[in-house]
């Protein structure tokens, strides 16, 4: 009986841990996500139903290729549909079932320490990193620039 006790009490602690962490991750889209003031609730929305791995890595995407973006609202809503569509059975580790890929640029020790030193404030899960770590160096710190700028949780 206690046996089973300790197995019910771990099942427990690992609930209270993941919703922890769903919490956190939350708070932080909801933080980033101020900083688009470009996008429209509907793409927003569509953004929440991401990972926040997913959301790091779309709107790298989004930064990349803003300047032929002719519509941020609705390029940010059909691809996080279509990613949300098809993610059904993607390891969280991979969110997006690719190949990983190189980074985009060759980036200097102190650019790569400055990206760690910024992901480190945050309990960022290590496929967030990754995919932090595969976007240009402006584009990371970017990010997790606008991610201070509302403050840590």
């Amino acid at each position: 009986m206690a046996r089973m006790q300790g197995a019910e009490g771990d099942s427990h602690a690992k609930d209270a841990s993941m919703a922890a962490q769903d919490a956190s991750e939350s708070e932080q889209l909801h933080m980033l996500l101020q900083n688009y003031v470009e996008l429209d609730s509907r793409a927003k929305e569509a953004l929440r139903n991401l990972s926040l791995a997913q959301v790091v890595k779309l709107l790298g995407e989004y930064e990349h290729k803003k300047p032929s973006i002719r519509n941020p609202s609705g390029f940010i809503y059909k691809t996080a549909l279509r990613w949300n569509e098809g993610n059904t059975g993607v390891e969280e580790d991979d969110p997006f079932g690719s190949v990983p890929q190189q980074p985009p640029e060759q980036r200097t020790p102190q650019q790569e320490m400055e990206i760690e030193a910024l992901m480190n404030r945050y309990s960022l899960n290590d496929a967030t990193r990754s995919l932090l770590r595969q976007l240009a160096h402006r584009t990371a710190v970017r990010i997790l620039n606008d991610l201070e700028s509302k403050g840590s949780t």
